[in-house]
């Protein structure tokens, strides 16, 4: 059993077993063992870049069976920042945990290699915004975006 901490800093658990995987399929219409299938780099994606999906599919395996949209909204509000990271990596690990060992093992290097990847595009990002001519040409975008437009002269 994995847990996160979410924006105001409640600790939640849960555990990806066959049951929560039914119940995952039968109410967010996923099957979360599809990361290791032909589609589990979407997923992987899904996962880590769309912070309301994650939101849905923690509340159906963090909240009670029977909880309300209310229930899950409340849930919802508090993932915010740090914690959907934080969440999303616990959610990958569990589901690479529900698997046979050799499986498992297979599982983690293609979650590592994901992650990877990600941190290697946000390095990028950064480098690109940290040279001077983009920054340059940002700025030159900016102040044309906020020129005001000429009027018409009749």
């Amino acid at each position: 059993m994995k847990s996160f901490k979410d924006a105001s800093g409640r600790s939640w658990n849960f555990s990806v077993n066959v049951k929560t995987l039914r119940l995952v399929k039968a109410v967010n219409g996923i099957t979360l063992t599809d990361l290791a299938g032909r589609d589990g780099a979407s997923l992987i994606e899904q996962i880590a870049n769309d912070p309301v999906f994650l939101g849905e599919v923690l509340a159906t395996l963090c909240l009670p069976e029977n909880h309300t949209k209310e229930d899950a909204e409340k849930f919802m509000e508090n993932l915010s920042g740090d914690s959907i990271e934080e969440a999303a990596t616990v959610l990958m690990d569990e589901i690479a945990d529900f698997f046979p060992k050799a499986r498992a093992v297979l599982l983690r290097k293609i979650i590592s290699m994901a992650r990877a990847h990600q941190e290697t595009e946000i390095k990028k990002a950064t480098e690109t915004m940290d040279d001077p001519e983009f920054q340059k040409g940002l700025l030159s975008a900016m102040n044309e975006s906020l020129t005001p437009a000429t009027t018409l002269q009749e």
